[in-house]
C-alpha cells in the first residue's frame, strides 16, 4: 500500500473488521507513510440505506465542503507537478510563490532557489527588461499573454520560450499570475535554417533569373509563382496570380504556336518537358526564356499538375552569341596569321616564282573564302601588266594566265595610292575592257585590288573575286595589304633569283667552253704523250667514258692504268660524285671482303666498330678496282653477284644493300690462262670484259719518252729547287733507246734519281746503270761530259711540246681561216664568230688570247693596200 499511488477509503458494512476497530485510522496511516502522503486523502462510506437525521445531513454537508476542496487541490497539485510546460505561480508583487519541476528543468533553478525571488530578475536578461516592462503593463489591464521571447538560464545561456500568463483566483487563497514557459528552441532552429535556406533559394532565384511555378492543366490555373518569376514573366508580384492565358499572351506571337502545341503534347503524354521560348516584357522588351516542367502524377496515375522553372537567358544567349563571333574572328585570325606563315614559309623555301605563287593564290583563297585570286605582273619593259597566275577553280576557262590586258581606271586608282580598293565588277570602268566580258560571263560580282609594292615600286597586282556581293571589311583590306608585301617580297626575290641563275648558267656555260678551248682535243690532264698507240687508247676511253659499261684495263704495270680509269670517270655522266680505289693486291686476303662490302660491329674477331665497304662508297659513282687478278677465289662469286645484280650484304648483317656504281677493273695478269689453271672464275671474266682496252708499255710508244722525261724532269727540280734548263741529246737518246720493264714508274723513278744526283743546270744521268742490262751501244759518257761543243746541247723546254699546245697551234690557225674567208668581220649571221659555231664574246676572247686582230683579214684600204701584214 505505501507505492500505491492514490490512496481510497472505502467503508461499508462488509469491511474487514468490526465496527469501532480503528479501520480508519489505520488506512490514514497507511497514507502517511507513503509517498503520497503530501498529497489529498480522501475518505468515502458505502454504507447504505440508513436512515440519515436532518440534523445529520447538515452536519455531512458541512463537513462535504472542506473535504471538496481538499481534494480539487490536491488534482491540480498533480496536475502542476506533472504538466509538461514550466509552470510559475506568482503573487501581486511578481514574486515566485512556487514551480513545477520542469522549470527548474529548463531554467536550472531549484524550487528552493526560485521561491520568494522576483521572477524577471531571474529569468529575463537585463536587455529585455524594457519588454517586460511593456508585458506587465499590459497583464495589470488584465491582458492575458501569449508571446515567444528569449530568457536566460542559471547558468547565462538564452533558450526561446513561448510564455503564456494569465490571472487565477482560489478560494481560500489569492494567487495573482501564473507563467508558463515552453522550449522553443529546437523549432526556432529549424525556422531559422528554413528562412536560411528560402532566402538563399530566393536570392539564387533572383540571381540566375529562375523563378519557380506550379500549374494545374486541368482548370488551366496557375496555382503558385514565386516572386522571381513575376519579374522574369513580366508581372506585377503585387497583383494576384495571373491566369494561364495571361501569361501566355506574354509569349513572342512567332513562339506560341509551338509553345502551345509543345504544353499540350506534355499534358497529353503526361510527360516533363523543357521549352525555350521569347517573351515581350513590357520594360526589357524581347526576352529568351528557358521553361523546364516536371509532371505530377496521384497514386492512380492521373496528371495533377506541372511544377518546375523559368529562366531568363538572355544575357546567356546573347553571351553564347558573342562567343561564337569571338570564336569565328579568332579562327579568321588564326587562318589569316597560317596564311601569313604560310607565305612566308613559300616565300622563303622556293623560289620558283610560278610555283610560289600558286600555292599562295591557293591558301588566299581559302582563307579570305572567296572564288578567284589573280596574281598579274607588270613588265619592266613595256609597263603592260599580265596575268601571270590564275587560281579559280570554279572557272569556265574563259580567264586564262599569260593574259595582256590594259590597267582600269580603278587600277590606275590603286597604283596611284598604292592601297587597296573594293571595285564592282559589273562597272564597266572598274575592269579592263580585255576581260571585262571573260569576268562578267564567269559570274564574278565583286573584287578586291592590291597592288605588289616593294621599296615604293610596284611589280604586280593582287586580285580577289567573289561570285557574291558579299562585301570586303576594312580588317579583309588591312590584312590583303600584309600579304601583298610579303607577296611582294618573294616576288623581287624570285626574279632576282632568275636573273642571277641565268647569268649564272651563262657564266658556267662560258666558262665550261673556255676550259674546253684550253684543253687539247685529247688532252687527259696527267696523260702525257702523242704517240699513236696512246692515242689509240684515248680514243677507246673517249669511246666508253659516257656509258656506265664495265671496263677492263690490261696492261704491264707501270703503265699508267689507274690515270686511265680516272680520265673515264671524268669523260663520264658519275663525273661529280665519288672515284673509289681498292688496290685488290694490296689487301690481306682475310680482310679484302671486308674492304669490298664492309662490316657489322662483331662481325668478326677485330670488328669492333661498323664499316663501310668500298662498294658502298662508289654507290652513284666508279669503282675502280686495281689488279682484279688478284682477288681470291673465295670472294670472287659475291663480287660477281654485286656486280649483275647491284645488291650486296655487309659482313655479320643479312640486310641486303643495293648500290649502283660503274666498275673499271685493271689487271698485268692474263686472266685467260688463270682461268684455265682455275685461278680466275670464267663467268667473272666475262662480265668484266665487257669493254677491255690494253695499255701500250712505254717501249711500244718511244715517242713519247722526251715529252715524259721533260714532263718530270721539271717536276722533280722544282721538288727540289733546282734549276735543270737542258737535256743533252746523248742522255735523251739513252733513255730512249732503253726498253724500261717497268714502264712509266722505272722512268719516273730513274728521272727523280738523276735529278737528285745533277749539280749543275743540265741533267746528269746515271745511264751506266741501265747498261747492265741493256744492249744497246750508248755513247760515251765521258767523252761526252770532256766536249763543250755549240748546240750540242739542247734546251730542255724544247722537248716539251704537248697535244695542248698542238692544238692551240691549230685553232689559232683555223681562227685566221675563218676571218681571212669573213673579210675580217667578227659577228653577224655571217661572221667568223657564226663559221665557227661560237658565240661572239668568246670568239673575241680566244682573238686576244692569240694575238689576232681582226682588222689585219678585212678588205685593204687605200693606205694599206702596198703591205696587207702591217
Amino acid at each position: 500500500m505505501e507505492n500505491a499511488d492514490r490512496f481510497l477509503s472505502i467503508e461499508n458494512d462488509g469491511a474487514v473488521g468490526e465496527a469501532g476497530t480503528g479501520k480508519q485510522f489505520i488506512v490514514s496511516a497507511t497514507h502517511e507513510r507513503s509517498r503520497r502522503k503530501d498529497h489529498t486523502f480522501l475518505k468515502m462510506n458505502c454504507a447504505g440505506g440508513a436512515a440519515v437525521s436532518p440534523a445529520g445531513e447538515a452536519r455531512k454537508r458541512a463537513d462535504v465542503l472542506p473535504d471538496t476542496l481538499t481534494r480539487r487541490r490536491a488534482l491540480l497539485d498533480g496536475l502542476f507537478a506533472r504538466a509538461p510546460e514550466a509552470i510559475v505561480l506568482l503573487d501581486t508583487d511578481q514574486r515566485i510563490l512556487q514551480v513545477n519541476p520542469e522549470f527548474t528543468m529548463l531554467f536550472g533553478y531549484a524550487e528552493g532557489e526560485a521561491c520568494g525571488s522576483l521572477l524577471n530578475e531571474l529569468v529575463v536578461p537585463k536587455e529585455l527588461w524594457a519588454e517586460v516592462e511593456e508585458c506587465t503593463r499590459r497583464w495589470s489591464g488584465g491582458e492575458s499573454l501569449n508571446i515567444e521571447a528569449v530568457r536566460k538560464r542559471k547558468d547565462g545561456t538564452r533558450v526561446h520560450v513561448s510564455i503564456v500568463s494569465g490571472r487565477v483566483s482560489i478560494v481560500g487563497s489569492q494567487i495573482c499570475e501564473y507563467v508558463m514557459y515552453r522550449d522553443i528552441t529546437k523549432r526556432k532552429r529549424a525556422e531559422q535554417r528554413l528562412w536560411e535556406s528560402e532566402a538563399y533559394l530566393a536570392e539564387a532565384q533572383r540571381l540566375s533569373q529562375t523563378g519557380s511555378w506550379a500549374w494545374s492543366p486541368a482548370g488551366s490555373d496557375i496555382r503558385y509563382w514565386s516572386e522571381t518569376c513575376y519579374g522574369v514573366l513580366g508581372f506585377d508580384p503585387a497583383g494576384p496570380l495571373p491566369r494561364f492565358e495571361e501569361f501566355f499572351q506574354r509569349i513572342h506571337p512567332d513562339d506560341q504556336a509551338a509553345s502551345r502545341e509543345r504544353f499540350e503534347q506534355a499534358i497529353r503524354d503526361k510527360v516533363d518537358f523543357e521549352l525555350d521560348y521569347q517573351i515581350v516584357h513590357p520594360e526589357k522588351g524581347i526576352r529568351d526564356i528557358h521553361a523546364i516542367g516536371h509532371a505530377v502524377l496521384d497514386g492512380s496515375g492521373n496528371l495533377v499538375e506541372f511544377v518546375g522553372t523559368v529562366i531568363d537567358v538572355t544575357e546567356r544567349k546573347r553571351a553564347e552569341q558573342e562567343l561564337r563571333r569571338s570564336e569565328v574572328d579568332l579562327r579568321t585570325k588564326n587562318e589569316r596569321l597560317k596564311l601569313l606563315l604560310n607565305v612566308t614559309n613559300q616565300i622563303t623555301s622556293n623560289l620558283e616564282l610560278r610555283e610560289v605563287l600558286r600555292v599562295v593564290s591557293s591558301n588566299i583563297r581559302d582563307a579570305m573564302y572567296c572564288d578567284a585570286v589573280f596574281v598579274s605582273l607588270v613588265d619592266s619593259a613595256s609597263g603592260t601588266p599580265r596575268l601571270y597566275v590564275l587560281d579559280f577553280p570554279q572557272s569556265k576557262g574563259l580567264i586564262k594566265e599569260e593574259m595582256v590586258y590594259t590597267i582600269s581606271g580603278a587600277g590606275k586608282r590603286v597604283l596611284k595610292t598604292l592601297k587597296p580598293a573594293v571595285v564592282d565588277v559589273s562597272d564597266p570602268a572598274a575592269v579592263p575592257p580585255e576581260i571585262y566580258d571573260k569576268v562578267v560571263a564567269e559570274g564574278l560580282k565583286s573584287a578586291c585590288l592590291i597592288p605588289l609594292v616593294n621599296r615604293d615600286r610596284v611589280c604586280g597586282g593582287l586580285t580577289i573575286a567573289r561570285k557574291t556581293e558579299i562585301p570586303f571589311t576594312p580588317d579583309d583590306l588591312e590584312f590583303l595589304a600584309q600579304v601583298s608585301g610579303q607577296i611582294a617580297i618573294g616576288v623581287e626575290n624570285a626574279l632576282a633569283y632568275h636573273e642571277i641563275s641565268e647569268l649564272k648558267d651563262k657564266l658556267a656555260q662560258e666558262k665550261l667552253y673556255l676550259e674546253e678551248e684550253i684543253r687539247s682535243e685529247i688532252n687527259f690532264e696527267n696523260i702525257i704523250g702523242n704517240s699513236p698507240a696512246l692515242k689509240q687508247v684515248l680514243e677507246l676511253v673517249e669511246t666508253v667514258a659516257p656509258s656506265d659499261s664495265t671496263v677492263l684495263l690490261l696492261g704491264e704495270t707501270g703503265t699508267g692504268k689507274e690515270l686511265i680509269a680516272r680520265a673515264i670517270h671524268d669523260r663520264s655522266r658519275r663525273k661529280d660524285r665519288t672515284f673509289v680505289r681498292l688496290n685488290c693486291a694490296a689487301i690481306p686476303t682475310g680482310l679484302l671482303e671486308s674492304e669490298l662490302f664492309g662490316h657489322e660491329k662483331g662481325a668478326f674477331t677485330g670488328a669492333i666498330t661498323q664499316k663501310v665497304g668500298r662498294m658502298e662508297l662508289a654507290d652513284q659513282g666508279t669503282l675502280f678496282l686495281d689488279e682484279v687478278g688478284d682477288i681470291p677465289i673465295e670472294v670472287q662469286p659475291k663480287l660477281l653477284r654485286a656486280l649483275q645484280e647491284r645488291e650486296f650484304e655487309r659482313l655479320g648483317s643479312t640486310h641486303t644493300r643495293r648500290v649502283n656504281i660503274r666498275l673499271v677493273a685493271a689487271t698485268n695478269r692474263d686472266l685467260e690462262k688463270m682461268i684455265a689453271d682455275r685461278e680466275f672464275r670464267s663467268d667473272l671474266y666475262y662480265r668484266l670484259h665487257v669493254f677491255p682496252i690494253r695499255i701500250p708499255p712505254l717501249r711500244e710508244r718511244k715517242e713519247d719518252i722526251p715529252l715524259l722525261v721533260s714532263y718530270f724532269v721539271q717536276k722533280f727540280a722544282k721538288q727540289m729547287q733546282k734549276k735543270i734548263d737542258s737535256i743533252s741529246p746523248i742522255i735523251m737518246r739513252g733513255l730512249t733507246a732503253w726498253d724500261w720493264p717497268g714502264n712509266i714508274r722505272e722512268l719516273e723513278n730513274f728521272l727523280e734519281r738523276a735529278v737528285i744526283v745533277t749539280r749543275g743546270r743540265s741533267l746528269e744521268a746515271p745511264l751506266g746503270e741501265l747498261r747492265k742490262t741493256n744492249t744497246v751501244a750508248f755513247p760515251d759518257i765521258e767523252q761526252h761530259n770532256g766536249e763543250q761543243v755549240a748546240g750540242e746541247t739542247t734546251d730542255s723546254q724544247n722537248y716539251k711540246p704537248s697535244v695542248a699546245a698542238e692544238y692551240e697551234r691549230k685553232q689559232r690557225d683555223e681562227i685566221i681561216r675563218a676571218l681571212t674567208a669573213c673579210r675580217g668581220f667578227v659577228g653577224g649571221a655571217y661572221g667568223a664568230a657564226a663559221r665557227l659555231g661560237v658565240n661572239r664574246t668568246t670568239l673575241l676572247w680566244r682573238m686576244k688570247k692569240y694575238g689576232i686582230y681582226a682588222k689585219q683579214y678585212g678588205y685593204p684600204t687605200r693606205a694599206s693596200s702596198s703591205s696587207p701584214h702591217a
